[in-house]
């Protein structure tokens, strides 16, 4: 456990709250109604000036876990499960159980999902090879209702991309990341049809 420490909630009518937190605390999101996702000594945590610190489940066998992004209504937080040589991209629920997210044909050990909405959409990426692509690389992947999509796939029409990352998404689906479009390195959002 790390060494405790202090900092301020900055209130907009200027007063503030003390926060306790330990060494090592990163916060990575933030939701609508001001809860807050990140990680610490203890593992991944929800927070909110009324609750505090909500510690998020590490599942079982798993050394760690890191906590990231945070949907819009504060329900969802997405991450990573670290069990050694695999990394799992995870989502919690309001209740702060984990799920691990699914796998598809992408052959992967290292997953990480860092955004997710209120419908429980989840966007991140994925190392490793295809069938159809035997090279390992970065693929930006969704997640939703149950599946994994590697995001580059579900382009239907225009220049020929290459998804590396996927680093947020709305609750309108709306999705960003980076890739490149004919071999120039770009910044992508993507619109659901």
């Amino acid at each position: 456990m790390g060494v405790g420490s202090g900092g301020l909630l900055l209130k907009r009518d200027g007063s503030s709250a003390p926060i306790s937190f330990s060494f090592n605390t990163q916060m990575r999101g933030l939701s609508d109604d001001r809860r807050v996702s990140g990680s610490r000594s203890m593992g991944p945590f929800r927070w909110s000036e009324a609750s505090g610190f909500e510690n998020l489940e590490i599942p079982l066998g798993a050394f760690d876990a890191d906590a990231w992004g945070i949907s819009s209504n504060g329900a969802n937080v997405a991450g990573q499960v670290d069990f050694g040589p695999v990394k799992r991209a995870a989502v919690w629920s309001v209740a702060g159980l984990a799920q691990l997210l699914p796998d598809s044909t992408l052959q992967t050990n290292k997953a990480l999902a860092v955004a997710v909405n209120s419908a429980g959409w989840v966007v991140g990426s994925r190392y490793g090879t295809l069938p159809s692509h035997p090279q390992a690389r970065d693929y930006a992947t969704l997640w939703a209702d149950g599946v994994a999509y590697e995001l580059e796939s579900l382009i239907q029409a225009g220049p020929s991309a290459v998804m590396v990352s996927a680093t947020a998404i709305n609750d309108r689906g709306q999705i960003v990341g980076q890739g490149s479009v004919n071999g120039s390195s770009c910044l992508i959002r993507l619109d659901p049809l």
